[in-house]
């Protein structure tokens, strides 16, 4: 077990009781001087309000290319959908790739969204959703996943923002 005494000052080394068991003796406590770590918190923190952005980012793309889709579903293909559909397709896998690392680890997979990737991408739920080429293509090849795959990417951008939240806050 470690106790660490609170440090004031960023490079300060501050005192800490190790326990340690040898063969013979027993149980012993040491007296080990560590490095304060409030810098790697401070960066720690850092990055994790970064990812936080780029989370956030992601998710406000992601929102809007799904209206884009579930309109195009209720009212039809209008004559500038298959255009704002690439740029929205390109506007969120732009904010797609810094956060794809960690996301898919919160994403649950099906067979249907490595089957519906040409590329077979890993069955990435996302990838599945923005690989027609246009909005007719979606709906045409819509195999009736397209809402089970925009809700598995929602829980694992609530999941991961959960995890971000959880690392934000400050350990005791």
């Amino acid at each position: 077990m470690k106790q660490q005494s609170r440090s004031c000052y960023p490079n300060e080394t501050v005192q800490s009781n190790v326990w340690r068991r040898a063969p013979a003796e027993g149980w012993s406590r040491l007296k080990v001087l560590l490095p304060s770590n409030s810098l790697e918190n401070s960066v720690a923190a850092a990055n994790v309000s970064r990812r936080l952005r780029e989370l956030h980012c992601f998710q406000a793309e992601f929102e809007d290319f799904v209206e884009l889709l579930c309109n195009a579903a209720q009212l039809g293909v209008s004559n500038d959908a298959d255009t704002r559909y690439i740029t929205h397709k390109h506007a969120v896998q732009k904010v797609y790739a810094p956060v794809r690392a960690f996301l898919i680890s919160f994403m649950s997979s099906s067979t249907t969204d490595a089957d519906s990737v040409c590329e077979g991408l890993c069955g990435d739920p996302f990838l599945a959703l923005i690989a027609p080429r246009s909005v007719g293509d979606f709906l045409v090849l819509d195999d009736g996943a397209a809402i089970s795959r925009i809700q598995r990417v929602r829980d694992a951008i609530e999941r991961y923002e959960r995890h971000l939240s959880l690392l934000r806050k400050p350990r005791r």
